[in-house]
């Protein structure tokens, strides 16, 4: 009777242990990633933009994938291309280890002046053939309501005639990327790391983490 008894009692303690865990699991706030996790997603509004391959994108491409969103422009000398080679290498890592690739990694251009779509088509892909370059129309001028919903910030500055080149501008624009859920909506913004000297930067560990946490998280 006795050992019946404590049976019960070490089966009965497991079996509370479990709920408790389930409901410590269930209760558990967001992941903490370097950035921002917005636990009511953000509806985008509705947009209409150019792909590198000249093709119409708009909300409805962004469904049933989730999306990393990076900006800024093909002349860009070093947080542009050093940021999308480093979302190559998460590219690389979630499809070596074959978990939630459902992921698409989109560079917007803030220079569409000068970023045609013949100049994205032979700049995104070298990163990555998955990648794709987007462009707001040519007739748009001002923030795109993709920039708005974002809250993507960029600046063309002209220059003073003594400097001025074939660009005639300078660009200067935030460093921020921006996650996507497969409903098209902004669930998180994932901030730079900064150095000792003040230089922003993103390492593939810190984006494949944050980017499986807010996965595991969301579903």
């Amino acid at each position: 009777m006795l050992k019946t008894l404590l049976a019960l009692s070490a089966l009965t303690l497991l079996i509370m242990t479990g709920i408790a865990v389930f409901q410590m699991q269930s209760n558990s706030g967001p992941p903490l990633i370097e950035g921002v996790v917005i636990p009511t997603p953000q509806a985008t509004q509705q947009f209409s933009l150019v792909n590198h391959h000249n093709e119409k994108f708009n909300n409805t491409d962004l469904q049933g994938n989730w999306h990393i969103v990076a900006y800024g422009y093909t002349d860009c000398p070093d947080i542009c291309p050093t940021t999308l080679a480093v979302l190559a290498q998460v590219e690389k890592q979630i499809l070596s280890n074959s978990q939630y690739t459902d992921l698409r990694v989109l560079f917007y251009t803030v220079d569409p002046q000068r970023d045609t779509v013949e100049k994205l088509s032979s700049y995104v892909p070298f990163f990555s053939s998955n990648f794709i370059g987007l462009t707001p129309k040519k007739e748009q001028n001002g923030h795109t309501a993709f920039e708005r919903s974002l809250g993507i910030r960029a600046v063309l500055t002209p220059l003073p005639e003594a400097e001025k080149d074939y660009k005639g501008y300078s660009v200067s624009h935030g460093v921020m990327l921006y996650v996507l859920n497969s409903q098209g909506q902004l669930q998180a913004v994932l901030k730079p790391e900064i150095s000792s000297d003040g230089t922003q930067f993103f390492t593939a560990e810190k984006i494949y983490r944050d980017y499986t946490a807010l996965r595991d998280y969301f579903g």
